[in-house]
């Protein structure tokens, strides 16, 4: 297949959204599907068309003009599509934004099945009421674009959920969440090793998290949880902090407030998620919002047990008491007693990373998630086909 990825921001930045849409591009190019990835071009600093990872990017000009940008931006995008959007299999939307209703308003041009992947969903609904009720705004104009959109593609059950409150079609909302390549994730090291049980009383208990350093992660309630941890378990843990933000130089001071400096490590920010979490037995994320985070994920596949907050896609991942635990966002109490029973039990620590693990693959491998997205694809397209040929019928 032909696949066009949509991705509706600064592209080769690397946040979550546009790894995830280059994991799978590489996967879906690995089992030998085309790939291109087409974004505005918000980064002057980068080449506007070149390769990244192995898939090709093409950013399409966009003019910063005052309150005139994004309308001469989706102009600019909807003569692409014009150009050459019947060349394509399917089209995958990676965020639900301007290029998504260009692309709504132009299903003449788009005969092939459209899938746009929603994060959050608050892009219709912001958590208390529908937005898209509200004549003349942002949010009503894009619904009624992407209203004729195939399926919405929700990474979470709180997704799923909240773009139905949105007023989506719920036979157009498929639950199909993030993926993860687990083959690029071996074990943590720390945690699974072979014959180091006996060295496991010396050892403390690393509990790391990867992220920015920013308010909605949370991470002012994990420092003052922590230091409550070290009155109850004195030098017995480390917090590893892998990730670098606006918050740093507060959540230092923080930690130096708390006298907590010496247990808590600011890693900084790493380019292998998988070298910071080889020497974690636990892995903590105690945001205030989350959609799906493909440290999580990650995580999982390097088989460590979950403290999370119960919050958007982390309800998804933890079965509580089998590979971790949820724990009410913002209350420092509950996370101390999460953090507690794996601090003091290495074997519970292994067992629930196994599972974690097993989970990992069975759920959130980029092959399964590729198969779900391939077999909607795939019937989407053979559906659309048999229509056409019952209009030509007739």
């Amino acid at each position: 297949m032909n696949i066009l990825f949509l991705v509706d921001g600064r592209v080769l930045h690397m946040g979550g959204a546009e790894l995830q849409a280059f994991s799978l591009a590489q996967h879906l190019c690995a089992r030998g599907h085309q790939v291109e990835v087409v974004a505005p071009y918000l980064d002057r600093s980068s080449p506007q068309n070149t390769v990244h990872k192995g898939i090709k990017v093409r950013q399409l000009g966009y003019w910063r003009f005052p309150k005139l940008s994004s309308i001469i931006f989706m102009l600019r995008f909807a003569c692409f599509l014009a150009v050459e959007g019947r060349k394509y299999d399917a089209i995958h939307i990676h965020m639900v934004h301007k290029m998504a209703s260009v692309v709504g308003l132009m299903r003449w041009f788009v005969p092939c099945p459209v899938i746009a992947k929603v994060s959050g969903a608050y892009e219709l609904y912001d958590g208390k009421k529908s937005n898209v009720g509200k004549f003349g705004s942002l949010q009503y104009w894009t619904y009624k674009a992407i209203g004729g959109l195939d399926y919405f593609q929700a990474i979470s059950a709180e997704t799923v959920r909240r773009l139905g409150l949105g007023g989506i079609d719920g036979d157009k909302i498929m639950a199909i969440p993030n993926g993860v390549d687990t083959d690029a994730f071996a074990l943590s090291s720390a945690l699974h090793a072979a014959n180091q049980q006996g060295n496991d009383a010396q050892q403390k208990t690393v509990i790391s998290f990867c992220g920015r350093l920013v308010p909605v992660k949370g991470l002012d309630i994990l420092l003052d949880a922590s230091a409550k941890l070290q009155q109850l378990h004195p030098n017995a843990f480390e917090i590893h902090l892998h990730g670098d933000g606006p918050l740093k130089e507060e959540l230092q001071a923080q930690a130096a407030k708390l006298s907590i400096s010496e247990a808590v490590h600011f890693r900084g920010k790493s380019d292998n998620v998988a070298q910071s979490l080889r020497d974690a037995h636990v892995y903590v994320q105690v945001s205030r919002y989350e959609g799906l985070s493909n440290a999580v994920l990650e995580a999982m596949s390097c088989g460590l047990p979950l403290v999370l907050s119960a919050v958007g896609g982390n309800n998804d991942v933890v079965s509580p008491g089998v590979n971790g635990s949820l724990v009410e966002a913002e209350n420092v109490d509950s996370l101390v007693t999460a953090l507690s029973t794996l601090i003091t039990d290495r074997e519970k620590c292994r067992q629930m990373g196994l599972e974690s693990r097993k989970r990992a693959e069975r759920d959130f491998s980029l092959k399964s998630v590729s198969d779900r997205l391939l077999a909607l694809y795939k019937n989407q397209r053979s559906s659309k086909k048999r229509e056409d040929e019952i209009e030509v019928t007739h």
